[in-house]
């Protein structure tokens, strides 16, 4: 999985959603922050879902499928300013049984890495945003 790491506060942290099941992780506000910029650039995206680490939606392009995710991590303690840190991965990934999947691993794979070039770009036109590391 390609992910990125980067601080800002332009994004709620509040917990939301699920708070029982998927620990009321934030990151709604981000998800479909990378997903309304991926659908201007002509991407196919499924509604954000909440998962136990944050949020994600699948993206449909050429038969193939890559998952979008995006976590939060609370600002680190001795971080005076207090400023989130977020995680944001793209994935071409499926289960063993989708047979038909294996066959565009390829595509997949480089759509994957589209994407991720993509997102990256969005994030770091965010001026308030400051990455930290990336995969």
């Amino acid at each position: 999985m390609a992910d990125i790491c980067f601080r800002t506060q332009a994004f709620a942290t509040d917990p939301e959603g699920d708070l029982e099941y998927c620990n009321g992780m934030p990151g709604s506000r981000l998800a479909n922050w990378i997903r309304d910029g991926l659908l201007k650039k002509g991407y196919s995206c499924r509604e954000p879902l909440q998962e136990d680490y944050g949020w994600g939606f699948w993206l449909d392009a050429d038969d193939c499928s890559v998952w979008v995710s995006a976590s939060y991590a609370a600002p680190d303690e001795e971080d005076a300013a207090g400023v989130p840190e977020w995680h944001v991965g793209v994935d071409y990934g499926f289960a063993p049984w989708a047979v038909r999947q294996w066959f565009r691993k390829r595509r997949g794979r480089e759509l994957s890495r589209e994407v991720y070039a993509h997102v990256k770009e969005m994030i770091a036109s965010l001026s308030e945003a400051t990455i930290v590391e990336e995969d």
